[in-house]
């Protein structure tokens, strides 16, 4: 009932406001409504709890599929998968990350750093890779795709001065970037001379 009347309230100052019939301003209060995120998902991304000692950023989707538990699964499989790497050269960045280490990624010789050129080049790459249901760590060591209850999730790591963020979207998120990403790749005039 409650509902009801707040919907009663919204359509009456919409009346009041544009001087629409009560049929109209339904219609248009409803199609907003319908159109909105869930109650309480309006933000993009959202902060999990987690033991682990940098901020995990989750996005939208990937946050409403781990609601029931506010992601404690989650963060517990990322730092299963982070552990596994232990002894891969290219899960440098994401082991120190979880540590709480300083991830210097122009300093760290286990990590091949590219320039924003070939990071581009890089990130379409591995968009291809994921395409194809590979899983792992990216040549630059700054993504990750695992599994987390059957649906590929992947993490992108962001360094700041004094922390790490690792952001954790979906493949189909990672994938839908990859088109801007392209594009951004496709105004990048060549050198000349």
């Amino acid at each position: 009932m409650t509902q009801k009347k707040d919907l009663k309230r919204r359509v009456r100052e919409r009346m009041a406001k544009t001087g629409e019939r009560y049929a109209a301003a339904l219609r248009q209060v409803k199609a907003k409504v319908e159109s909105s995120p869930e109650p309480g998902l309006e933000a993009d991304s959202y902060l999990l709890e987690s033991p682990l000692r940098c901020q995990l950023m989750a996005s939208r989707d990937v946050y409403r599929r781990v609601l029931a538990d506010r992601g404690a699964r989650l963060v517990a499989r990322f730092a299963e998968v982070v552990n596994a790497l232990e002894g891969d050269p290219a899960g440098v960045l994401f082991r120190r990350a979880v540590r709480g280490e300083p991830v210097e990624l122009q300093r760290d010789v286990r990590v091949a750093m590219l320039n924003w050129r070939e990071r581009v080049a890089e990130r379409t790459r591995y968009a291809r890779r994921l395409e194809l249901g590979l899983r792992g760590v990216s040549a630059d060591g700054c993504i990750l795709a695992f599994d987390h209850d059957g649906q590929p999730l992947v993490a992108s790591l962001s360094v700041f001065p004094r922390w790490t963020t690792v952001s954790l979207e979906t493949a189909a998120e990672f994938l839908e970037t990859r088109e801007a990403v392209e594009l951004f790749r496709g105004l990048i005039l060549p050198r000349v001379g």
